[in-house]
């Protein structure tokens, strides 16, 4: 944090944040340093059954902190019986949704959280749906029979996260 502070001071940097994959851990982080940004998971599995980044959000929220989501458009763990070599999307350790309707339906869901920017899997394909989404308009916040559909499939995936007891 010296190193960073002072290079905030020397007019080196302007904002300095954290990214964290554990809610402990952000947690602790908040609380020691009045930090401009948190890059946290904010997935809509992950949020309504794993209960994974409520806290956090409220907390980086209530600081006035910058918010950077990743895993928007992340379904749940990869299910056991696909071998790692049969992936489609092989640079996801996670099943990330690919259909363009449920695609929609995790950005639109961490958009509307808020938050101050959302980044997408590392799949050229992957990007380019969220992209043609935001492009074409189609970001827009849930409506009551969307935010149902997303709680019934956050009810039948195994998220990626879930909170801790």
């Amino acid at each position: 944090m010296e190193t960073l502070l002072k290079a905030r001071k020397d007019g080196k940097i302007r904002y300095i944040g954290f990214s964290a994959h554990d809610e402990t851990a952000a947690l602790a982080a908040q609380e020691r340093f009045d930090f401009d940004s948190v890059l946290f998971p904010l997935g809509f599995p992950t949020w309504i059954k794993g209960e994974f980044g409520p806290e956090i959000h409220k907390r980086a929220t209530d600081a006035g902190r910058g918010i950077l989501a990743l895993k928007a458009m992340a379904h749940q763990n990869w299910p056991a019986s696909i071998k790692p070599e049969d992936r489609r999307w092989n640079k996801a350790w996670y099943e990330p949704f690919d259909d363009i309707d449920k695609v929609a339906l995790g950005l639109r869901f961490t958009l509307h959280l808020p938050v101050t920017a959302m980044l997408t899997p590392g799949h050229w394909e992957l990007f380019r749906m969220a992209m043609d989404l935001a492009q074409a308009g189609a970001l827009t916040p849930l409506n009551d029979s969307e935010r149902a559909l997303a709680e019934a499939i956050a009810r039948e995936s195994d998220p990626i996260f879930h909170k801790h007891a």
